[in-house]
């Protein structure tokens, strides 16, 4: 009789963590288009863009096009696939309810638990998919109270602090060194000065 419980608890267990994890996969989604789709199903799924705009983004070109409700979706310029979808739609809502307003506690029940993180002055609780560690979702909060303002999921680099740092500490020293080069390679008229004997 124990192992009978036992059995189906874990079967309880099992599934309870496939349905989680599946939600969580979904909420890696807007309006079924996905990280990794094509040009050709983003406008099967959201329709034609009002405009398209090229955009170097912590070193990735890519290709934002805008639709309706604030929301844009950019293509890697080198494989043509998805790679960052944001939107601001007060319409949208994830299947587990959580939408443009929701309260700090409806996120956390909903994603989890996690600190808040700041990039570019905003503030933002960020969330790894589960399947693929590449792809985040980041829902920007208000500071101070917290509420959700914006949806991103992308698997462009984040301006994180240590990779500002870094490239701020590469540039500098290349910016240096071109410098120096251009000035050693300058040859100085002094034909004009008169030197006293």
């Amino acid at each position: 009789m124990i192992k009978k419980i036992m059995t189906v608890l874990c079967l309880c267990l099992i599934f309870t963590m496939t349905a989680f994890a599946s939600s969580k996969t979904a909420d890696f989604s807007y309006k079924g288009l996905y990280l990794g789709d094509s040009y050709e199903k983003m406008v099967q799924l959201l329709g034609a863009p009002r405009y398209d705009m090229e955009q170097l983004v912590q070193g990735v070109m890519v290709t934002y096009y805008m639709y309706p409700k604030d929301t844009k979706v950019a293509l890697d310029n080198r494989n043509k696939k998805v790679v960052d979808i944001q939107t601001k739609d007060k319409d949208y809502a994830t299947n587990d309810g959580v939408k443009i307003g929701a309260t700090p506690y409806k996120m956390k029940q909903v994603y989890g638990k996690t600190e808040k993180k700041f990039m570019e002055g905003k503030a933002y609780y960020i969330y790894e998919n589960p399947n693929m560690k590449s792809q985040r979702l980041l829902l920007q909060v208000e500071s101070t109270e917290g509420y959700l303002e914006s949806f991103q999921l992308t698997t462009l680099p984040l301006a994180d602090e240590e990779a500002v740092k870094e490239s701020d500490e590469d540039t500098s020293s290349q910016t240096n060194d071109v410098n120096a080069a251009y000035i050693n390679s300058k040859e100085i008229d002094m034909s004009a000065i008169q030197t006293k004997s």
